[in-house]
């Protein structure tokens, strides 16, 4: 007769480790990212968790078959960790490499001339997520009064965009003011455009107070298509594909990110550069323009 502690069934014994080893996996995480732990402590648990796995190399499957969700949302930590990480990288290096946009001293801007935070679009107005884009930039330049100057340029991607860059840039010779509200209108009005055709530019361009006549000519003058083309080369420099890009004092920005995000670019350009990147003559308004 066998006396003294009776020994466990097999798949018994084998759930306990399995217990075990997730145990020391499970603690192996928690204090990797806990800097009040000595070193020494760590290495002791993962030395005593190679062990483990060494004597039962088979129980590693079994773990994380039971440990599914759990390992799931730490490999989803770890994945957003590795991307807040790398973004932080290229922040880093953006900011002590800024891209420098061309800013001409006749092009129209929103907010204040001597701002330290430049923000540049690169959009198309027929691109939907550039509409909600426009909308972050206003509610940017209303929360962020004195901070903040803002140019738009063209990257069409479509032949209908085209034109109605060619319309902004038109309105523009003469008057900001006709250019911004036809911007405004056109990217709150794409469906409108995209189903209306001509007709529908022409009725807008008469609810914003111009002449679609003057427009129709003006859009003939060779500083337009110059303008468009400028921008589309400079887009292509600095490798901007997509609609929408921002470049916030030189650093780029693509998409329509939320504008908690832009303002948190905002605060970063400025800590790294307190002074911005002004053109001191972004003030001066070309004779006859409003």
């Amino acid at each position: 007769m066998f006396f003294g502690r009776t020994r466990r069934p097999w798949n018994e014994r084998r759930s306990a480790m399995v217990r075990f080893v997730s145990c020391l996996i499970l603690a192996a995480v928690l204090l990797g990212g806990c800097a009040a732990k000595s070193p020494q402590s760590r290495e002791a648990l993962r030395e005593e968790l190679r062990e483990a796995l060494r004597e039962n190399p088979d129980l590693v499957l079994e773990v994380l078959q039971e440990n599914k969700v759990a390992v799931l949302q730490t490999v989803e930590e770890g994945a957003r960790e590795r991307r807040a990480q790398e973004q932080a990288e290229r922040l880093k290096q953006a900011l002590a490499n800024p891209l420098k946009p061309e800013i001409a001293a006749d092009r129209p801007m929103l907010g204040t001339p001597d701002a330290p935070v430049t923000i540049v679009a690169y959009s198309d107005f027929l691109c939907p997520y550039c509409g909600r884009a426009a909308l972050n930039v206003h509610r940017l330049l209303d929360r962020h009064p004195g901070e903040v100057r803002f140019f738009f340029k063209h990257l069409p991607l479509h032949p209908e965009s085209m034109e109605l860059a060619e319309i902004f840039e038109a309105l523009a010779l003469k008057s900001d003011a006709l250019a911004w509200k036809f911007h405004d209108l056109a990217f709150s009005s794409r469906d409108r455009l995209e189903s209306g055709g001509e007709e529908a530019i022409r009725a807008m361009l008469k609810e914003i107070g111009a002449d679609p006549a003057r427009v129709a000519r003006d859009r003939k003058d060779p500083r337009v298509a110059a303008r468009i083309a400028r921008d589309v080369e400079e887009a292509a420099a600095f490798n901007v594909d997509g609609t929408p890009t921002f470049l916030i004092n030189g650093v780029l920005v693509a998409g329509a990110v939320p504008l908690e995000d832009m303002e948190s670019f905002m605060a970063a350009a400025q800590a790294a550069n307190p002074s911005g990147t002004i053109c001191k003559d972004c003030a001066k308004k070309k004779s006859g323009k409003k």
